[in-house]
């Protein structure tokens, strides 16, 4: 009976977590076609929804951690083994659903993987096209300025202001 409420715990967790997954990628992909189409002030909220949903992602991996190393230790399974090692002992039918879930999420997570680096490339891209054209217009501000102090300078003087619709 116990055995049975766990896998139902964890079978619930990781299809919450597939599901955050799910929508974590969807919101990243909103935010590169914010980017893209220079519509900055989507990127403030999608940043922000990225934030909330991340730290929902990590509480049901927590819980799932948790319900997983219940179960795990409830069936006397050394916590070197694997998931699929686990589910070696349950009926066929349990074994394959696990399974079935447990590669959704695994996917989910190289999903989200795959879109977070396109994400980072992108912002790479634009940092560096941006000090690019920085560097060029203002090659005296390379590096920092020092006061004689040994404090670093800022450059009030000459503030100038980046239009963020080229």
């Amino acid at each position: 009976m116990e055995r049975d409420i766990l896998v139902n715990k964890l079978k619930d967790e990781m299809l919450i977590e597939i599901q955050l997954m799910n929508r974590f990628f969807e919101l990243e992909e909103k935010l590169q076609e914010a980017v893209k189409s220079k519509k900055w002030s989507e990127l403030e909220k999608r940043l922000n929804a990225l934030k909330k949903i991340s730290l929902d992602i990590e509480m049901a991996d927590k819980r799932r951690d948790r319900y997983f190393a219940a179960l795990r230790s409830l069936l006397g399974v050394p916590l070197d083994r694997s998931f699929n090692e686990v589910v070696k002992f349950f009926e066929k039918e349990t074994e394959d659903e696990l399974i079935r879930i447990h590669t959704e999420l695994k996917l989910g997570v190289l999903k989200v993987k795959s879109s977070t680096g396109r994400l980072g490339y992108l912002f790479r891209v634009l940092s560096d096209s941006m000090n690019e054209i920085l560097t060029e217009i203002f090659p005296h501000r390379k590096g920092k300025i020092y006061s004689h102090d040994g404090k670093a300078k800022g450059y009030f003087e000459e503030s100038f202001v980046v239009n963020k619709s080229l």
